[in-house]
């Protein structure tokens, strides 16, 4: 409920009341706050949206408004989270935007107009690892892959590896590009590195040439340029521990970076979650070799 109220907290009064009426037992179960132009507030709870005030319908000059505050009073300051489509608030809290964007020649992005806010909640509760992904990762596991749709937990279940590492005593590196895994000065409490604010293709090079990691956890694998970069560690003995966007086994593993990594025998376990409605909770397993 705490990581609820902080996110409430950075938002324009007028619009705090309304989502501070909710009862506690509901905010702490909710993921997402969703605010579009021309539409109600929505809360999202457990994977099922919620209208929570239904004769509140925000305007586009309330939207822009919103934005503003979100990004302090100042949209140049975070022009560069912008262009990628969101704003990393205090306590690693996401906001995503939607809205009308404009690339220019040189491929610089900008946001000609916000229509859409939605407000990921991030919540930093220890908690244990499920069995089987334990068991995964007390023996030498060389890469383990971690799949799952929006909002089922795939960053908190790192969260939780890295917790298990730490307790285990085990050197371990992470690359947080947007700061989402570890909010700032977090990191350090958790007992490894961590690389964060540099694409994931320099953070990776760093990170296998300086830092000496036992095993390296990477979120949101996305280019073949990234996988080519961790086949390398790979190969000096770097355990690897990558998340992925799926929601099935099947369409994990019809990715090109998936297919590669096991036509070049680099992936040994995926795994999949179950989803919104049981963040972290594991699916399915399957071991490659």
């Amino acid at each position: 409920m705490e990581a609820y109220h902080q996110v409430v907290a950075s938002l324009p009064l007028w619009l705090r009341p309304p989502l501070l009426k909710i009862p506690s037992q509901t905010a702490a179960y909710v993921h997402e706050i969703r605010l579009r132009s021309g539409g109600p507030i929505v809360l999202v709870v457990n994977g099922s949206p919620t209208v929570t005030v239904e004769n509140l319908i925000l305007t586009q000059s309330q939207i822009e408004e919103i934005l503003f505050v979100l990004c302090g009073g100042s949209l140049y300051a975070h022009e560069t989270e912008i262009a990628q489509g969101y704003v990393l608030l205090p306590g690693g809290h996401r906001v995503g935007i939607g809205g009308k964007y404009v690339q220019d020649q040189t491929g610089n992005v900008v946001l000609q107009k916000v229509t859409s806010l939605n407000l990921r909640i991030a919540r930093f509760q220890a908690g244990s690892l499920e069995p089987v992904l334990q068991n995964i990762v007390a023996s030498p596991f060389s890469t383990l892959l971690i799949g799952g749709e929006p909002g089922s937990g795939k960053t908190t279940t790192l969260r939780n590896i890295v917790t298990y590492f730490s307790q285990n005593k085990e050197l371990c590196t992470v690359i947080d590009e947007r700061g989402e895994i570890f909010p700032y000065g977090m990191y350090g409490q958790t007992g490894c590195d961590c690389i964060q604010g540099l694409n994931k293709i320099t953070a990776i090079e760093m990170a296998l040439r300086t830092l000496g990691p036992r095993v390296l956890l990477v979120d949101e694998l996305v280019s073949m340029q990234e996988t080519q970069l961790l086949e390398m560690g790979a190969h000096t003995g770097v355990n690897l521990i990558i998340t992925m966007h799926a929601s099935t086994l099947l369409e994990l593993e019809q990715k090109q970076q998936v297919q590669y990594l096991l036509a070049h025998k680099i992936l040994r376990y995926a795994c999949i979650l179950m989803g919104r409605a049981s963040p972290g909770a594991v699916r399915e397993v399957k071991q490659y070799w």
